[in-house]
Order: C-alpha cells, then structure tokens, then sequence
C-alpha cells in the first residue's frame, strides 16, 4: 500500500526538481525588464559551446553571452574592443537551482558607448 503512495510523490518530487533545474532564461522585451550593470572588462573568454564569458573589475560575477560565437561574436575583436574599457550589461532577474548562488548572469545586452554590441531583447525562443 505504501509503495502505491510513495511512487506518485517521488514522481512529483522528481518533476518539480527537473522544472527548476531545467528551467530557460527568460529573455524580456526590453531594456526596462532587465538589471543593468556598468563595469570596466577585464577578461573575454570562450567558455566551450560558443560561449562568451566576461568578468568585470570588481566584481565576481560572470556574464555571459549564450552562444555568442555562434552569433557572429568574436573574442579576439571583442577584447581589442571592450578590455579596459566601461560596458553597460543588461540580464534577466531570475535564478535557477544550477546556479544556487546566483554568481552567473546571462546577458541580454551587451553596450559599449552608444553602441549595442549585441541584444537579444524581444526575441522569443
């Protein structure tokens, strides 16, 4: 009787843990949805999967751009750009238990002065 009660619990338990751990990133409509953060870049990096990860002076988040390369982004034409120099970041507010410390942002925008880099905003997957 009690294996007929505890199978459909663990199935539930197991579906709810899958839902946050698997849960997308939001990708909002515009800037106004987003946190924005502004910092000197101090390192570009390919993260493996076409990945861009930034890191900012003083601080010990990491940005990222989700497939980046694969977007017409390159790291070397990034860094001669951007390293050493003030970017404006915008990501979505959201957390997600891969990243329970919340020390990993996915970044929506990329601004380096009046100029966006790159921009997923508005675009729904």
């Amino acid at each position: 009787m009690k294996s007929k009660i505890l199978f459909p619990f663990f199935g539930l338990c197991f579906m709810a843990f899958s839902a946050m751990v698997l849960r997308t990133v939001p990708i909002p409509n515009n800037v106004n949805e987003c946190i924005k953060v502004e910092g000197v870049v101090t390192k570009i990096v390919d993260a493996g999967t076409f990945d861009i990860k930034f890191k900012l002076e003083g601080d010990d988040v990491v940005y990222y751009i989700n497939r980046g390369q694969e977007r017409g982004l390159v790291i070397s034409e990034l860094e001669d750009q951007l390293i050493g120099k003030k970017v404006t970041f915008y990501y979505p507010d959201y957390w997600t238990l891969m990243d329970p410390n919340n020390r990993t942002k996915h970044l929506n925008q990329v601004n380096f002065k009046d100029e966006i880099l790159f921009t997923e905003l508005g675009i729904r997957k």
